[in-house]
């Protein structure tokens, strides 16, 4: 089931379509498909609207087990203090040379803060490599050539390597994760 998407319209569209689903997009628990509700938004602490609950009902002659599924927009990333935009502005300062402190104080828009938090977004993108090489292949796209990044680590060559694929396939950032269909990172 596509848990990310581009808009508020678009996701509100697919929650009012939720009776009319077809087959393959089942309950993960329980494997019904005809028993999703709407209910209700999923709201940051500042009041923003970052996605929507839909809910595997097991009330009024529905069969479901009564859990929920969380829909999100394509900026938000589930359970990071920062969009999925300016983790994205790290990654491209990141190919285009700058260290890792340059990055992340670019990407954050000031220096306020310890880029500690740089190296923990990092070690994530990392734990994803699998997953974003896996997707490249069903992509049918090639790795870049990164001949540039040879004075970096090797392990941080190897992602950005990877990164920079991305970054070249897609132009528009949110359909990266709603391509993948899973949490960035």
């Amino acid at each position: 089931m596509q848990r990310f998407f581009s808009s508020l319209f678009e996701l509100d569209i697919f929650t009012r379509s939720l009776d009319s689903l077809n087959s393959n997009q089942t309950c993960q628990h329980c494997a019904c498909s005809n028993s999703w509700v709407s209910h209700g938004f999923i709201y940051r602490q500042s009041g923003l609207k970052v996605g929507k609950r839909i809910l595997c009902a097991n009330r009024y002659g529905k069969s479901g087990c009564g859990r929920t599924l969380a829909l999100y927009l394509s900026d938000f990333i589930p359970n990071r203090h920062y969009s999925f935009s300016v983790i994205w502005a790290f990654v491209l300062s990141l190919l285009q040379g700058s260290t890792v402190e340059q990055a992340y104080y670019s990407a954050i828009g000031h220096g306020h803060f310890s880029h500690r938090q740089a190296y923990r977004w990092l070690s994530a993108l990392y734990a994803q490599l699998g997953l974003f090489r896996s997707w490249l292949a069903r992509l049918n796209l090639n790795l870049l050539d990164t001949g540039y990044l040879n004075f970096r680590s090797t392990r941080l060559a190897v992602l950005l390597s990877t990164l920079a694929s991305f970054a070249q396939r897609f132009t528009n950032i949110s359909s990266i994760q709603a391509g993948l269909n899973c949490r960035f990172c």
